[in-house]
């Protein structure tokens, strides 16, 4: 059994270029330009070849940010949604900048890092955007992260939760979790990055990775692959995550996206270890949801025991990241500590959108699931 896959940027787009004149932006284009570039040897020599490239690279990009991005480029206090296609162009791009440089390990030319900075720049202040910071100025730290947490590991019920713990057919299980191996591969790949302790800009930094290697230990991330590749087996499905890009709602990469910015300035971790916190205190409430679905679904011992184990796993990552990791950090930096609910309320906000964008994935899926079944029962 397959995943269903669509083409992940279907229109061609009219934007302008430096000079003012109207050109047309294939947003495929860029983005191959850029996969193009990241696997070539001698990339100078092949963009200075080839200049047209690079117009074509710089117009999507300019179109792109300004179709996602326009209330911050006006210093607009509008909120708005922008572009889903050119929010889709810009995070598929950051993943595969992120890619390249954080989960390969490979330096980026700097001529493309400015690119990747432009992004996330105007991203960065567009997502700030949307979060009423004075929510998180608290200093009460660990009392406010425990409440915050209370209330999440106990939701309302939604209309997402009830498709997928009462509706959800084999096909859209299969969209679920392609998406969510996808999503949890790529965040333990950046947690491991975090722990090899490579950014130890400050001693506060240099805890941080003390603290997250006592945590998380030497083998979960090995656990936590083999975990995931079993359930997509057991489904009939491969286990190279790669192959299901097309099928990553940018809502869901812009998460791995965020979260890789922030390990790469990691001289400031109170951010991103809100975040991770957040993370850790979804995931049993999500698994739950999936372990239902999969449950209803009558799947095999092999993806209920996986469900069973990220619940688990998870609960314990939650205490551990809090009273082993947040508390000491907060101890450590009392002035800047706010700065963890900060990013607790961050990455709450990014995953709901994103877990909304997985159910209209779902729901599409068993959409071309239902026509691909009549199509066939016509011939």
């Amino acid at each position: 059994m397959e995943v269903n896959t669509v083409s992940p940027i279907q229109a061609r787009k009219l934007g302008r270029s430096h000079g003012g004149q109207a050109v047309v932006v294939d947003y495929n284009e860029v983005e191959q330009c850029l996969t193009h570039w990241l696997e070539t040897a001698g990339v100078d020599r092949e963009i200075e070849a080839k200049p047209e490239q690079i117009a074509t690279f710089e117009a999507g990009i300019n179109e792109a940010i300004s179709r996602a991005f326009a209330p911050i480029l006006a210093k607009s206090s509008r909120r708005t949604s922008g572009s889903h296609l050119a929010h889709q162009l810009l995070q598929r791009l950051l993943y595969h900048f992120n890619r390249h440089s954080c989960f390969q390990s490979q330096t980026l030319p700097s001529y493309l890092a400015a690119y990747r900075d432009r992004i996330e720049v105007v991203w960065q202040q567009w997502e700030f955007s949307h979060v009423n910071q004075s929510l998180s100025q608290t200093t009460d730290i660990e009392s406010t992260l425990r409440d915050r947490i209370s209330y999440d590991l106990t939701p309302l019920p939604s209309e997402n939760v009830r498709l997928l713990r009462e509706q959800i057919t084999a096909a859209g299980y299969r969209q679920l979790l392609t998406i969510t191996s996808f999503e949890i591969a790529a965040k333990h790949g950046i947690l491991a990055e975090a722990i090899r302790g490579e950014h130890n800009y400050s001693e506060l930094n240099a805890s941080l990775t003390r603290l997250l290697q006592s945590t998380f230990g030497n083998h979960f991330f090995s656990k936590s692959a083999s975990l995931y590749a079993a359930m997509l087996e057991d489904v009939g499905l491969s286990s190279n995550l790669e192959a299901y890009l097309d099928s990553i709602p940018w809502e869901v990469l812009s998460l791995i996206n965020q979260a890789c910015l922030q390990v790469r300035q990691l001289e400031q971790p109170l951010h991103y270890i809100g975040g991770l916190l957040y993370s850790e205190a979804s995931y049993p409430v999500r698994f739950d949801d999936y372990r239902a679905a999969a449950q209803r679904l009558n799947l095999s011992d092999i993806t209920m025991n996986g469900w069973n184990q990220g619940i688990e796993i998870s609960a314990i990552h939650r205490t551990a990241v809090l009273d082993q990791v947040i508390v000491p950090l907060v101890n450590h930096d009392l002035a800047e500590a706010w700065n963890v609910v900060l990013g607790y309320d961050q990455q709450r906000l990014m995953s709901h959108r994103a877990h909304a964008a997985i159910a209209r994935s779902v729901r599409a899926a068993e959409r071309a699931a239902r026509m691909s079944s009549r199509t066939t029962a016509k011939r």
